[in-house]
């Protein structure tokens, strides 16, 4: 199958395990879905500076869209490589999102996820707060890790039910 959709990533880990590129949904808070895609995403410049600006403006629905690979040469990392919110995504889905792709990361045993941020709105402090810590250190850098190296954040249900 070229696309394969997983709605419980622990019950699914096999897929997840297999596959290794995919975008994580989350809508009105919550986790949606993993669409596991059979070719990495490709970022262009335009489409950065146009298509997301258009679809940020157009579409007022709660929902985020977080890319991610896991490549050949490196299989122990992720890379983030795209977030896309719409424009009434709220806090809570960023964050679902985020630990959904943190429990990707846990099902296929990675060292750690890697992401450059080219947004201006998610500067040092909010990457700290979430886990993030940058490659170097310059002030300018934009390129961030999260670590785990085994040791993973409770997974979405566990976090869940203590909260």
């Amino acid at each position: 199958m070229l696309y394969e959709t997983v709605t419980d990533i622990d019950a699914e880990a096999e897929v997840v395990r297999r596959r290794r590129f995919g975008v994580i949904e989350a809508v009105d808070g919550e986790f949606r879905r993993v669409i596991f895609r059979p070719w990495p995403k490709w970022i262009s410049i335009p489409e950065v500076l146009f298509l997301s600006a258009w679809i940020h403006r157009r579409r007022g629905r709660d929902r985020c869209l977080l890319y991610f690979d896991q490549s050949w040469r490196q299989p122990n990392y992720l890379a983030v490589k795209y977030l896309l919110t719409y424009g009434g995504t709220s806090y809570a889905s960023v964050v679902a999102a985020r630990r959904a792709v943190d429990d990707v990361a846990r099902v296929k045993g990675s060292d750690a996820l890697v992401c450059q941020v080219s947004n201006k709105r998610l500067n040092g402090r909010i990457m700290k707060r979430w886990g993030w810590e940058p490659l170097n250190d310059s002030p300018r850098c934009t390129l961030y890790v999260r670590r785990f190296y085994g040791e993973y954040p409770g997974s979405r249900a566990e976090t869940s039910a203590s909260v």
